[in-house]
């Protein structure tokens, strides 16, 4: 079964669909899809439970090896658009901003969401940038938000198609 879904933009309250979808909770099925998606810097150490790992920024960083991430993949397509980027870094915009931004480039990105959804389904997989883990202003916190309403969502029809 599957499911379609609008991508519209809500110009009265600023969101898209996306959005709201990535920050809705289904407290039934959150926990198992928190344990699938984890996010890491690439800076921190390579751990067994780290799943598969796949480096989800535009670009790749000087000085870190493949052998040293150990990376399953690299996913550029879910990185902020360089224009992003660029507003974010230069103070152009607020993180409420970028956010809406991120989540608008997103609609256009179900495929990729769509595969890393389902390989977390199977498995743990850890979202990797260059920002530190701390830093809660990173794309790749607002993907893991994503990806485990994806997770949440499929995990929901499947409990009541059976």
């Amino acid at each position: 079964m599957k499911i379609y879904f609008s991508l519209s933009l809500t110009y009265a309250g600023k969101r898209t669909f996306l959005q709201s979808f990535a920050n809705r909770t289904l407290p039934k099925h959150r926990n198992r899809a928190s344990q699938m998606v984890n996010t890491k810097s690439i800076y921190d150490p390579t751990e067994k439970s780290d799943g598969k790992r796949f480096l989800v920024t535009r670009y790749w960083s000087r000085g870190i090896s493949k052998e040293k991430l150990k990376l399953s993949g690299w996913v550029r397509e879910l990185a902020p658009s360089k224009e992003l980027l660029n507003d974010w870094k230069n103070n152009n915009i607020s993180w409420q901003d970028y956010e809406l931004r991120y989540f608008k480039e997103m609609e256009n990105k179900q495929e990729f969401i769509k595969e890393l959804a389902n390989l977390a389904a199977s498995g743990t997989i850890t979202l990797l940038c260059f920002e530190k883990e701390n830093n809660p202003h990173c794309h790749r916190h607002l993907l893991k938000n994503l990806l485990k309403n994806r997770i949440t969502r499929d995990i929901k029809c499947t409990y009541e198609k059976n």
